[in-house]
């Protein structure tokens, strides 16, 4: 995060006028509920951390372009030696990359956010929908050979060509 707010520091006066303009533009757009708009420097900040951790370059300059996020709906085979996740049709890795964050084995009376939870880093896609979390998982975590237990996934997307986010989901699946 330092290397952004570096980057933020560098840019022009016009570069971070546009960001501003950009969080007004996704703070009004966004058709939920807006308690806090976002400054352009936390647009800035937030859009680029997410295309980080997605694998993606930062982008300097704010795309306005209209954007339409992938409904939500998710398949997630969760069984020993395997994660994979597969997204609506409308989730093309050409145009989205989902956002997975994973707990260790939930106890056997959680069902909200642990603490630990960490992002899992999908780098290529099974093909145009599915993506196998698996070695991003055993890399966090270690194997997890334990049939019954239970994981805490939170999962979203973010528009490639202008960093939109999409609201996230949570739920807690069974290795089965």
């Amino acid at each position: 995060m330092f290397d952004l707010q570096t980057k933020w520091i560098g840019l022009t006066a016009a570069q971070r006028n546009a960001w501003s303009q950009w969080a007004q533009y996704q703070n009004l757009s966004t058709g939920r509920i807006v308690t806090a708009r976002m400054s352009g420097q936390q647009a800035y900040m937030q859009a680029n951390r997410y295309r980080l951790l997605s694998l993606l370059e930062i982008q300097d300059d704010p795309e306005f372009t209209p954007y339409s996020l992938p409904a939500s709906g998710i398949s997630i085979d969760a069984g020993l030696g395997s994660l994979t996740f597969v997204f609506p049709d409308q989730s093309s890795s050409s145009a989205y990359r989902p956002i997975v964050l994973s707990s260790f084995t939930l106890s056997p009376a959680r069902n909200s956010r642990p603490p630990g939870t960490r992002h899992l880093v999908l780098n290529t896609p099974i093909d145009d929908q599915t993506w196998n979390a698996y070695a991003a998982y055993v890399a966090l975590f270690g194997t997890n050979t334990i049939a019954g237990a239970r994981l805490w996934i939170q999962y979203g997307f973010i528009q490639i060509s202008n960093s939109t986010l999409s609201a996230f989901t949570s739920l807690v699946v069974t290795v089965t």
